[in-house]
């Protein structure tokens, strides 16, 4: 029996990560995150935020706390834990 991909929830999730990069004309991040447990493993990935405001608020370098959407994988909030040098 084939083990099936299990579909994200639309329920929030809380990721730890560093941003790598931020693109402003679209407000999405990359962030280079911890595992996202129940979601998805440590990886380096784009993310929409939401609203995109929330962007303006972090600079590459800067570990952040976020929370995540689970069936849109959008960022609907984002603390800085650690700033950039």
């Amino acid at each position: 029996m084939l083990a099936q991909a299990q579909e994200p929830s639309s329920g929030l999730y809380r990721g730890v990560g560093v941003v790598t990069a931020i693109n402003p004309a679209t407000g999405s991040l990359t962030i280079n995150h911890q595992e996202i447990e129940g979601l998805m493993p440590a990886m380096e990935m784009l993310f929409q935020v939401n609203p995109r405001i929330l962007s303006d608020r972090v600079k590459p370098g800067d570990k952040i706390e976020f929370q995540l959407e689970g069936k849109t994988y959008t960022i609907r909030d984002i603390k800085v834990i650690k700033p950039a040098k």
